[in-house]
């Protein structure tokens, strides 16, 4: 305001001069002219004060400007400053070497640039770039070891807590990840699941999940009996044959699939077709099959290969009335009477006949003439 101030005492003076000027060289003629000379004055006044205050204003405004530009420049540096130093902590743990006095803290050539850029951010040369070697008390050095310590370490553990993450994370990828079960154990654990289902009676599960298993091993005997079994358990008897078929062919010798085939012809009355079933394996030595064909092939008049099989039966056990029975019908059927005499006192002999079978055999004693 004192520029105003003073240009206003310049008008003023400017005016009594140009007064005193006017009464010497003119003489005011009328009242008319003195009123629009004072009113020129006052214009002129009143443009001069509108012309100082938008110059006060725009003054205002610029030192304004100047001032908030000065505290984002300072702010800007602060965090450079803050960005530069935790840079030279860190290459201060790595790289710094201290002479063996204690006194100075010699700097690497890299941490020197990093001074220099600072340096030339505040208006250093950048062509004065060179390593130093800073003068520091040892209790600066202390302070900034401990600094520089708690600044490592704290790194160290967030290292430590993302590898922990990780490792958390790669857990629960594993965790959710997919196994790959090889042939035998899916088979097992389809196996495992017609058990179940069997067990609770929810058979089209369980002919579901072997037919599963025998896709993926057709050699898998159990699950072809057990399958077989559950067809011929709803009277699905031709699926069941088939199915044993196709078990003969991958297994010539397995003597199971023959005598569920051989069960399955006999309960359809095809005597014929289970006798030929089971011939196949005529000399095999187990008691279960030879009693199957002893009875079967006697049932279909073919006493020859009866009297095998009860011959093998005797061979397995000697000491069984039944067997020596058997032997001695299908002799006395074959017309083969001294053969039947002897199997018929062998079995009374053995002492474990019925009743009935026992008065059977002492009857055709009689008979035969003995």
């Amino acid at each position: 305001m004192s520029v105003i101030n003073q240009m206003l005492k310049d008008l003023d003076q400017r005016q009594v001069n140009e007064v005193a000027v006017g009464e010497k060289n003119i003489v005011i003629s009328s009242g008319d002219s003195s009123k629009k000379l004072l009113l020129l004055s006052i214009l002129f006044i009143i443009i001069i004060n509108i012309a100082g205050i938008f110059a006060w204003h725009l003054y205002t405004e610029n030192q304004s400007l100047k001032a908030s530009q000065l505290t984002f420049e300072q702010r800007q540096f602060s965090k450079e400053l803050v960005e530069e130093f935790q840079k030279k902590i860190a290459l201060t743990n790595t790289s710094a070497q201290t002479e063996p006095n204690g006194d100075k803290l010699v700097v690497p050539l890299a941490e020197a640039k990093v001074i220099t850029s600072k340096e030339t951010a505040i208006g250093t040369p950048i062509n004065k770039v060179a390593p130093f070697t800073a003068q520091k008390s040892s209790t600066t050095v202390v302070a900034e070891q401990v600094s520089a310590a708690k600044f490592s370490k704290k790194l160290d553990n967030t290292a430590t807590a993302k590898q922990e993450v990780a490792e958390k994370r790669s857990a629960t990828k594993l965790s959710i990840s997919r196994v790959q079960l090889t042939p035998q154990q899916l088979v097992q654990q389809k196996l495992t699941k017609a058990e179940k289902a069997i067990e609770n009676n929810a058979i089209k599960s369980a002919e579901q999940l072997f037919e599963d298993i025998l896709l993926i091993m057709p050699e898998h005997h159990s699950a072809r009996k057990q399958l077989a079994a559950l067809w011929f358990g709803r009277q699905s008897h031709q699926a069941a044959l088939n199915l044993l078929s196709n078990g003969i062919v991958l297994a010539p010798n397995n003597s199971e699939y023959r005598i569920m085939q051989a069960r399955i012809y006999l309960n359809l009355g095809q005597r014929e077709n289970a006798v030929n079933t089971l011939l196949a394996l005529a000399s095999y030595r187990d008691v279960e099959y030879q009693a199957l064909l002893a009875s079967t092939a006697q049932q279909v008049s073919k006493y020859q290969v009866a009297i095998d099989a009860y011959r093998r039966l005797t061979e397995l056990d000697l000491h069984r009335g039944r067997w020596w029975l058997g032997l001695a019908v299908a002799y006395d059927s074959n017309s083969q009477f001294d053969q039947a005499i002897v199997s018929y006192q062998k079995a009374l002999t053995a002492g474990d006949l019925s009743g009935n079978a026992a008065k059977f055999s002492r009857e055709r004693l009689q008979e035969l003439g003995e």
